[in-house]
């Protein structure tokens, strides 16, 4: 629009364009002028400056306009790939088949092509292929046999020509091949005439630098064009001007003057191989003057259409259940297709067990897919020969294996007492045993206690079908059912019953007196129903069992075992209804432990650790390391001082040298790893060494059991402080002493009960039982020492046992009475307490002997004098029987008639 510059001083200055005069002005006195054109130019045109002083001496220079910036400045080009469809001969397999060390073949074939053969290959990774082999072909014009051996050294693979150059017909061969450890294949072939696409090369590119979005070209009149290095000069009326090539990294470029160019893609590869070939070409746009400048770029890229995807089918899929359509289904096997994507395209069929959020290649086409239990989302993702991607509509298949559930379709109401029938959610069917068959029938919510066998069917909607069958009733006396797989709901009745359930989850409901519940397999529920004050037995047995007493069901006297875990593991669960925690109250014992009441003398013992957790009506739960550390007093890994008390009656001394000492109640005390000291001071006690030198100490109490574990244990029994019984269990492979203080060693007697050792003692009360200390195998202590300094050790001890112990003996007379026929004229006490307190007429017949072969005659010859003398009968006409009587150290009896 305006035109400045510097003259000679009042220069009057004309801008002319084409001739015409489009703007004029005067020089200032500083030379400078500022001329206003009659519109904006902008176009490359030329200008013609022409300033002449006031002697008409005149200076002409010329003037290039700018161009404008390119409405349409960039230009994005798809190449076109060229196909020409040529026919061409490729081999086709007519017939072919694998086998290994021997193949027979006996096959019809047809062949409809050019150029036949029939190739049997052979391959052995040994390098050494023997063998041989006979055929014969017949067919068109063709009738052959023969027979060969194969030998071939140092080359793994051999390829024999059986025929070759075959007419089209029919044929029959038959052939027999033998090589040991050699894969075989033969392959019948022929050359066929296929149409297929041949790339060949793409489609030219053409665009104009100066179009716009329609295509309307409008150039400048005078520009240069630039590309790399290279560039071309217009100017309107200059004529033709030669245009330029510009080589790309993948083709070249033909820019002509007037701005059209031609590009062509010099890539000669097609599909995914042809990605890498995008060429970028920058043009720039430069006014004559070189002033102004603008650029115009052209993008060229491959094929970027994405192809067609076509649909995703499902085959050999059966979508089972109450829909068709739904896409539920128990069938988890069945394969992928696609149908209607684009010619020539690949297919990837893709899977998703996340709603889509990633996806895993479908490996399996063609062979089947065996399906988990889940909801799968499948998709196939379609490429053309360029690498564009499209995928289909995603479509989902549910896959549902899982039966459905009648685990809960009968359930036990314990507070009305009366079996609920749960309808199952899904389609389902109700049939009852009646007459030896079974009819269809339907039950409302609850269920009598009359016996009855129920099958329940259910179905559901991806076809699933559930079939179980209930027995319910109340029994008297022994229960078992019939089929292990049926599920039971037995309650007892009012006598002792003996209730069996099977390998299913039972539920079990005792009712009175000293009824026995046996779970066996399968998550049992064993209820205690009450009326009974004696002992009753839970046992669950193998699974996950629940077991349900109620305290308000319990009366004073009440006894429940549960008696389970020995095998099974702990983890049953117990439901205590109708009591609150804090009236429990838990007491551990050697074999598990007893639960009471704080206002009922009523007992649940737990035997073997089975329970798990146990649940309270407040919703209170008890969890296994919780019950285990009730009454427990846990010590350090230093060397702790530990007394039990009336709360504390478990006591765990984990590491260090510790000292335990029970209380007046049972106790069950834990040396664990140390040289710990452990003292039972009354009730029952149970004391485990664990490892190191543990020393044992029994001071008081009704009965100790000591258990000496790793390490080398002492026992230590005093005499005062021995009333009850003491069991003594050491390690085998322990070296154990037992300290017996205050005894007199006149007084100890050692007697073998099996392969234990037991001690008793003339001047005192109280047992020692030393377990398998005779045994082969063995077991017990290696010394007993004494406070005179004796020391017993195995061979003194098994010494001990063995020597004869003196015994009682009586001899009476038997059936004088029957012989004489002398009625009540007894001539005898015979009551071993009588004859033992001499009392009887034959007192002289007790005998005390330190020997165990005992010369009976003078016995026999006393009896026969005094029955002679007291019967008048003379000896050699009196017929008697005799009887020894051999009394242990409790005055018991051991009877020989003689």
């Amino acid at each position: 629009k305006t035109v400045t510059g510097t003259t000679e001083a009042n220069a009057t200055v004309t801008v002319s364009y084409n001739g015409k005069v489009i703007g004029t002005a005067v020089a200032g006195t500083d030379g400078t002028y500022s001329v206003t054109l009659d519109k904006v130019y902008n176009n490359g045109e030329k200008l013609e400056i022409i300033a002449k002083d006031q002697a008409d001496n005149a200076v002409t220079k010329n003037l290039y306009a700018p161009i404008a910036q390119l409405e349409n400045a960039d230009a994005h080009f798809e190449l076109a790939e060229i196909f020409e469809t040529r026919t061409v001969l490729k081999d086709d397999i007519v017939y072919s088949q694998q086998d290994q060390s021997s193949m027979y073949i006996y096959v019809d074939f047809e062949v409809t092509g050019e150029n036949a053969s029939i190739i049997l290959s052979l391959t052995n990774a040994s390098g050494s292929i023997n063998g041989s082999y006979n055929y014969s072909i017949d067919g068109n014009g063709i009738s052959s046999s023969g027979s060969k051996t194969i030998s071939s050294v140092g080359s793994a693979s051999q390829e024999l020509i059986i025929a070759e150059g075959l007419a089209p017909g029919h044929y029959t061969l038959q052939l027999e091949a033998y090589s040991w450890n050699t894969d075989f294949k033969l392959v019948v072939k022929q050359e066929k005439l296929v149409n297929e696409l041949v790339f060949e090369g793409y489609e030219p590119v053409v665009g104009h630098i100066f179009a716009d979005v329609n295509g309307k070209v409008s150039a400048p009149e005078s520009y240069i064009l630039k590309v790399g290095n290279q560039e071309i000069r217009f100017e309107n009326g200059t004529g033709n001007v030669e245009s330029m090539t510009y080589q790309t990294e993948h083709g070249y470029l033909i820019l002509k003057a007037d701005g059209s160019y031609t590009y062509q893609s010099g890539w000669s590869q097609s599909g995914l191989d042809a990605k890498g070939l995008n060429d970028q070409l920058n043009i720039e746009i430069i006014s004559m003057d070189g002033q102004t400048q603008s650029d115009y770029k052209v993008y060229i890229t491959t094929d970027i259409t994405p192809p067609v995807a076509g649909e995703l089918i499902f085959t050999g899929l059966d979508d089972s259940g109450i829909s068709e359509i739904d896409g539920i289904t128990n069938d988890s096997s069945f394969d992928l297709a696609i149908q209607g994507n684009e010619l020539n395209s690949i297919v990837e069929y893709q899977y998703s067990t996340d709603g889509g959020v990633t996806w895993t290649k479908f490996d399996y086409r063609g062979e089947g897919f065996n399906f988990n239990e889940g909801t799968y989302s499948f998709r196939a993702k379609v490429t053309d020969f360029v690498g564009n991607e499209s995928y289909t509509d995603i479509k989902t298949i549910t896959v549902d294996l899982t039966a459905p559930e009648l685990q809960s379709v009968f359930s036990y109401d314990a507070q009305n007492d009366q079996v609920i029938f749960n309808a199952p959610k899904d389609a389902y069917e109700v049939y009852k045993w009646v007459n030896n068959q079974w009819q269809a029938v339907k039950l409302n919510n609850t269920v009598g206690w009359d016996s009855a066998k129920y099958k329940v069917i259910a179905t559901d909607v991806a076809g699933n079908t559930a079939e179980k069958i209930f027995n319910i009733g109340e029994v008297s006396g022994t229960y078992k059912p019939d089929s292990s797989i049926d599920e039971n709901i037995i309650k007892g009745t009012e006598g002792s019953d003996y209730l069996y359930g099977g390998d299913q989850n039972d539920i079990l409901i005792s009712y009175g007196a000293g009824d026995r519940l046996y779970g066996g397999k399968g998550d049992d529920t064993l209820i205690y129903g009450g009326n009974s004050n004696q002992y009753m037995l839970l046992q669950g047995g193998e699974g996950i069992d629940t077991y349900i007493i109620d305290k308000k069901l319990l009366t004073n006297g009440s006894y429940i075992s549960l008696l389970d875990g020995l095998l099974t593991g702990s983890n049953n669960v117990l439901f205590l209804k109708s009591v609150l925690p804090y009236e429990v109250f838990i007491k551990h014992n050697s074999s598990g432990f007893e639960i009471t009441f704080n206002d009922l003398s009523a007992k649940i013992s737990v035997s073997y650790d089975p329970i798990n957790r146990i649940y309270f009506d407040d919703g209170t739960v008890w969890d296994h390391e919780y019950i285990k550390s009730l009454g427990k007093l846990v010590g350090t890994e230093e060397n702790d001082e530990l007394l039990a008390d009336s709360e504390i009656y478990v006591i765990e001394g984990l590491g260090g040298d510790d000292y335990l000492i029970g209380g007046e109640q049972d106790d069950l005390l834990y040396g664990d790893a140390g040289d710990d000291t452990l003292i039972a001071l009354g009730g029952t006690d149970n004391l485990y060494g664990g490892q190191g030198n543990d020393i044992f100490i029994v001071r008081e109490g009704i009965r100790a059991t000591l258990r000496g574990d790793e390490g080398s244990n002492t026992y230590v029994v005093n005499k005062d402080n021995l009333k009850g019984y003491v069991h003594i269990l050491p390690d085998s492979n322990a070296n154990d002493t037992l300290k017996l203080e205050g005894f007199n060693i006149n007084d100890v007697v050692v007697t073998s009960k099996s392969n234990d050792l037991e001690i008793t003692f003339n001047q005192s009360t109280g047992t020692i039982n030393i377990y398998n200390q005779l045994s082969s195998y063995g077991g017990g202590v290696d010394f007993i020492e004494f406070d005179d300094g004796t020391i017993w050790d195995r061979e003194t001890i098994l010494n001990k046992v063995n020597v004869p112990q003196s015994a009682l003996f009586s001899i009476s007379e038997e059936s004088l009475l029957d012989v004489l026929s002398v009625e009540d004229a007894e001539l005898f006490d015979h009551s071993a307490e009588g004859m033992l307190l001499n009392e009887n007429s034959v007192a002289s017949l007790l005998s005390e002997s330190a020997h165990n072969e005992i010369d009976l005659t003078p016995f026999v010859d006393d009896v026969t004098a005094t029955t002679v003398s007291a019967s008048g009968v003379d000896a050699a006409t009196l017929v008697s029987n005799y009887r020894v009587d051999v009394y242990d150290d409790l005055l018991m009896p051991n009877t020989m008639s003689i």
